[in-house]
C-alpha cells in the first residue's frame, strides 16, 4: 500500500490528508486534489471571514432582510438547531458576537467587561434563526446577531468527505478533528497543558470521527490567568468547572463537533443523558489528569502514565 500526504491551511487549522492507494499515483493525485477543491470551496461558502459567503450575508443582513442560503448553508443551519436543541443552548452557532467581544478568531484578544457581556448575551440564541417555509432563505431575526460556525464547520466538512469520498482510503486532520474514512489508526489525545504532540490517551479508531475541543487550542493569559475560546453562551464567561478537553467519537463527524464543545460546556454530568441517547463514546480529561471514558472504550483506551484512567 502506497502513501500520499498534503497539508494546507483549511478553515483556520493545518489540514493534512493522508491517502492509501494502491495503484495509480497520478489517480491518488488526482482524487487529493479534487478533496482540496471540495474543502475551499465549502470553506468559501461557510467562512464568516469571507465578505462573500453564505454565513457573511446572513450576518450582515441580520435584523433587516432574509438572505439567499445555497444547499449547504441549510443543511449546516438545520444541524446546528438540531444540536442547539438537543443540548439547551449549550451548543449556539449564533455565538459570533461573544467571539467578536473577546477577540477569538480576530486579531487582539481582550477580557471584556461584565457590562459589555452583558449587552451581547440576548444576541446569543439560535431560537432567532428562521428559515422560510421552502428553506431557500435565511435571517436572524435581532440585529447585530453574528452566526460563527467554528463549533461544528470542520465536521460537517468531514462528513461531507466521507459521503464523497467513501470508497477512498483516507485519514483527515484538521486540527483537532480527526476523520478515518475507510481506515484504521491509533489516536492519540493531546496532553492538556503539555507541548504539542504529547499525548493523555491514545485508542485504535476505525471509519470514525475522533473530535477534541479543549482549553489548549485558543487562549490568551491576562494577569496570569488562562482565558480559552470556549464561551457558555449563556454567561458569555468560561464555564466554571476543572475540565480541560472532551473528546467525542462518532460515525457522524458533525456530531462529534457540536458536542464536543456542547458538553464542555456543559460539564461531566450534565452530559451523561445526551450521551447515553446519542451512541457515542466520549473521553473527558480534567485539569488534575484525571481521564473519564464511557464503558465501551474502557479497555481499549490506553492513557500516559501520569493520567489517571475512570470510568465515566
Amino acid at each position: 500500500m502506497n502513501k500520499l500526504i498534503s497539508q494546507q491551511l483549511c478553515f483556520g487549522s493545518i489540514t493534512r490528508i493522508e491517502q492509501d492507494y494502491k495503484n495509480s499515483k497520478i489517480n491518488a493525485e488526482s482524487r487529493q486534489n479534487e478533496i482540496w477543491l471540495t474543502l475551499k470551496n465549502l470553506e468559501n461558502v461557510l467562512s464568516p471571514y469571507n465578505k462573500e459567503s453564505s454565513i457573511s450575508m446572513i450576518n450582515e443582513s441580520a435584523g433587516k432582510k432574509e438572505s439567499d442560503i445555497d444547499y449547504h448553508t441549510k443543511a449546516l443551519l438545520k444541524e446546528s438547531i438540531n444540536y442547539s436543541t438537543l443540548t439547551n443552548g449549550a451548543f449556539d452557532i449564533t455565538i459570533g458576537p461573544l467571539l467578536h467581544l473577546w477577540g477569538f478568531g480576530y486579531k487582539k484578544t481582550r477580557v471584556p467587561s461584565p457590562v459589555e457581556i452583558e449587552k451581547d448575551l440576548p444576541l446569543i440564541n439560535y431560537k432567532l434563526i428562521n428559515l422560510n417555509a421552502k428553506e431557500t432563505k435565511a435571517i436572524l431575526l435581532k440585529e447585530g446577531q453574528y452566526i460563527h460556525p467554528g463549533a461544528i464547520a470542520k465536521g460537517f466538512a468531514c462528513d461531507l468527505l466521507k459521503k464523497k469520498f467513501e470508497n477512498s482510503n483516507l485519514h483527515i486532520n484538521m486540527g483537532g478533528n480527526i476523520q478515518l474514512i475507510n481506515s484504521e489508526k491509533m489516536v492519540g489525545i493531546q496532553a492538556p497543558f503539555d507541548k504539542p504532540g504529547i499525548v493523555a490517551c491514545a485508542i485504535k479508531v476505525f471509519n470514525k470521527s475522533v473530535v477534541t475541543s479543549g482549553i489548549n487550542q485558543r487562549y490568551f493569559r491576562n494577569f496570569f490567568k488562562l482565558y480559552h475560546h470556549l464561551l457558555d453562551p449563556k454567561s458569555g464567561m468560561q464555564p466554571k468547572h476543572n475540565l480541560a478537553s472532551v473528546t467525542v467519537i462518532s460515525q457522524s463527524s458533525t456530531k462529534a463537533d457540536a458536542l464536543a464543545t456542547a458538553f464542555f460546556i456543559l460539564g461531566i454530568e450534565k452530559s451523561r443523558e445526551i450521551i447515553k441517547k446519542e451512541n457515542i463514546d466520549v473521553i473527558f480529561i480534567n485539569k488534575k489528569r484525571k481521564i473519564f471514558c464511557t464503558a465501551d472504550i474502557f479497555e481499549k483506551l490506553s492513557t500516559a502514565h501520569k493520567f489517571l484512567k475512570l470510568h465515566l
